[in-house]
């Protein structure tokens, strides 16, 4: 039978879609994109399939043609929904028209769509998953519980209006159950209150329940003992009296939490400090072994987490790339950043702080395509940017009243970021400042999670910011933290203009297409920048076609582009990457020839990785052409280990190549040529004494990168 459940992402329709994908052709629709895929992989390493679909059903187009695309189903589970408790005078307008949209208007349109087309086709079935809000008012959740009688009142009357026409429909009202829906501290509130089995349901009880009474035709669904026998009681009882009731229960929940709760810039007089503890996992390293050197730039995210902490909390950091981690320490929050490389030592950490009874907040971002993936190991997880929910997260921490998810949008006016929090650690570091300018690019390459985190969009910071961060440096020389700092060029020439009267060096990561625009090259030169580094991913035009990539220049013009920017006097760190479906051997050879004509500053010969929540990814994983749905947890993983199937190369054959051409590149008697003609391109000592330290670094690094295990070895 085909399914369609909506809201699948989480709780319910999650675990109604974890387990009717067993035996039914499933198709689950959320606007959780990334929760969708990271059920699908998990599904799939149980040898299951799934069809995911994201879509916002707030919205009308969107709403329509997920009901156009799966009208033939046989089964549709409406768990789709939202609410939150609060009075009606602090509950935001917005977030209230929303639920209406969601709650009322999409749920009409889904329940009348498919019950016409069941009718035409004779026969079809519908659980609508309500609440056993649907039969009282609750003050402190009117709003949810409104919506929530509509749609239980509706789904009964047509479900008896379908009796005779071959079509069932089902109104599920399962009490609270731990989805999310509610935070942590509401939960244990209402267990107090009901200190009886079954008061706060899990998932799988509910669907367990559900199905049951699926099979037997019933109309009105109730999972659980207690939550039948208020159900009763509310028919029998004075509606003032259960009203009062309610009040007590629900609106008491939340004032209660309130009232724990101080503001995040005014702490309790006599209250205990509260404690932070960051801490950077690290890529791993091979047994025996140091970190490697060229990983160690300065943690610039925890400086900036660290300028919005309030000043309550006492914090510190451990970088678990150069120290080792003190898992004894007295603390009430572990924070933990997490990229894919690192998040299979992310979760080994936080385990390992949970197994002590520590409460784990996650952000970064790979907790952001996987958010169930990462909430599997930590109490919080922050989707997006943390600058918008940090002191809201601390705050409801403080009160113990946290949620499971916080969803952070792009705010890049945090200030100065807060380096004290790692004053005892500079010397470890690179001596490089890193300086965030913007984030996000408007290009949408198919392997780049940049543009799956940023959704093709781009936000710079301040000006006055930025150049105040410089001042206040160490270094005298910095990286430009920016994935596309010419997407606003006339932000770029009042930057740029700033910049020059400081009289630094920078460097930063910008796209090909910024040579044809000679006069913002001058000025860039003009203030300081001495090297871009340069994505070129290939100088095959198939491939650039394939990754989305043919506004790149053609080889011909490429040429032409990078000769102008070398003839203002601007070094290129070249990055190229291997594996798309049109590379072979010849690739590399064509490449190399590429690199050695042009005399770049460095170069990075890099295999592709099929990043979660890209359209390679996707992709990959359709094609059937992944190893390992989670490569990044998977056991033995090591750094260079090609996690996909090429086209044209075997796994081993494009490793090895990766390899052996870096190798090339970086020979001695290339990297003295190189620095011949770098001396003829910048008078910079600084520069050059950076080239020379770079290239013989890299030289030594080459066979030291592949092969490291990736999360492992951090503890001896």
């Amino acid at each position: 039978m085909k399914v369609l459940i909506l809201g699948a992402s989480s709780g319910i329709g999650r675990e109604f879609a974890r387990v009717l994908s067993a035996d039914h052709q499933v198709a689950a629709v959320s606007n959780d994109g990334a929760g969708l895929k990271n059920l699908q992989m998990q599904l799939a390493e149980q040898g299951r399939k799934i069809r995911i679909h994201e879509a916002d059903l707030t919205e009308k187009q969107q709403l329509q043609k997920v009901c156009e695309t799966f009208g033939n189903v046989g089964l549709v589970i409406n768990s789709a929904g939202i609410g939150r408790l609060g009075d009606v005078e602090t509950t935001a307008l917005s977030l209230e028209e929303k639920n209406i949209q969601l709650n009322v208007n999409a749920f009409y349109y889904i329940t009348k769509f498919f019950v016409g087309r069941m009718i035409k086709r004779g026969g079809g079935s519908i659980i609508n998953v309500c609440s056993s809000a649907t039969f009282t008012p609750m003050p402190g959740f009117s709003l949810y519980a409104a919506t929530k009688a509509f749609a239980g009142s509706y789904t009964i009357a047509v479900s008896k209006e379908c009796e005779k026409k071959g079509v069932y429909l089902m109104a599920l009202c399962p009490g609270p159950a731990r989805t999310g829906f509610l935070t942590e501290k509401q939960f244990d509130r209402i267990s107090r209150l009901f200190p009886v089995k079954g008061a706060v349901m899990m998932p799988e009880d509910v669907v367990k329940y559900a199905l049951k009474a699926y099979h037997k035709k019933k109309r009105i669904v109730i999972p659980g003992r207690l939550n039948r026998l208020i159900y009763v009681f509310d028919k029998f009882m004075p509606s003032g009296l259960v009203l009062h009731l309610i009040d007590r229960i629900y609106t008491k929940i939340q004032r209660e939490v309130r009232k724990t709760a101080a503001p995040a810039d005014e702490p309790s007089k006599g209250e205990k400090q509260l404690k932070a503890t960051f801490v950077l996992p690290a890529i791993g390293k091979k047994k025996g072994e140091t970190y490697l050197k060229s990983w160690l730039m300065e943690p610039l995210t925890i400086a900036v987490l660290k300028r919005l902490t309030p000043a309550e909390w006492e914090t510190e950091f451990y970088d678990d790339r150069i120290e080792g981690v003190n898992f004894e320490t007295e603390t009430d929050l572990v924070v933990i950043t997490v990229e894919t490389y690192t998040a299979k030592r992310a979760y080994e950490i936080a385990d390992r702080f949970r197994a002590r009874g520590k409460l784990i907040v996650m952000g970064g971002y790979h907790t952001t395509l996987m958010p169930l993936e990462a909430g599997e190991h930590a109490d919080i997880v922050i989707r997006g940017n943390a600058e918008t929910v940090w002191r809201e997260m601390l705050c409801d921490v403080a009160g113990g009243n946290y949620r499971r998810q916080y969803e952070g949008c792009t705010n890049t006016d945090y200030g100065l970021p807060d380096r004290s929090i790692y004053e005892d650690k500079w010397k470890h570091y690179l001596p490089i400042s890193l300086v965030e300018v913007g984030r996000g690019c408007r290009h949408q390459c198919e392997f780049c999670s940049i543009h799956s985190y940023y959704q093709g969009s781009y936000r710079h910071r301040r000006v006055a910011d930025i150049l105040e961060e410089i001042r206040q440096s160490r270094h005298k020389i910095f990286f430009f933290v920016d994935d596309s700092i010419f997407s606003d060029k006339e932000f770029a020439r009042e930057l740029f203009g700033e910049v020059a009267k400081l009289k630094i060096i920078w460097v930063t990561q910008v796209t090909l297409d910024i040579a044809r625009d000679e006069e913002l090259l001058r000025l860039m030169k003009k203030s300081g920048c001495e090297m871009i580094l340069i994505g070129f991913e290939s100088i095959d035009p198939n491939n650039l076609k394939q990754m989305n990539k043919s506004w790149n220049a053609k080889l011909g013009e490429q040429s032409e582009l990078v000769e102008r920017i070398h003839r203002c006097g601007i070094s290129i760190y070249a990055s190229f990457v291997f594996g798309f479906d049109y590379d072979n051997e010849e690739s590399f050879q064509k490449n190399l020839e590429f690199c050695n004509r042009h005399q770049f500053y460095v170069t990075a010969f890099n295999h592709l990785l099929a990043f979660p929540g890209t359209k390679t990814y996707d992709r990959f994983q359709e094609e059937g052409r992944l190893v390992h749905n989670c490569w990044w947890l998977s056991e033995g993983y090591t750094f260079g280990t090609i996690s996909f199937c090429p086209r044209l190369l075997t796994r081993e054959e494009l490793m090895m190549l990766c390899r052996e051409y870096k190798k090339k590149y970086y020979r001695f008697s290339s990297i003295f040529r190189r620095g011949v003609t770098l001396m003829k391109r910048t008078k910079r000592p600084s520069i050059i004494l950076i080239y020379w330290m770079m290239n013989i670094l890299f030289h030594f690094e080459v066979d030291k990168r592949f092969g490291i295990p990736v999360g492992e070895n951090m503890d001896e």
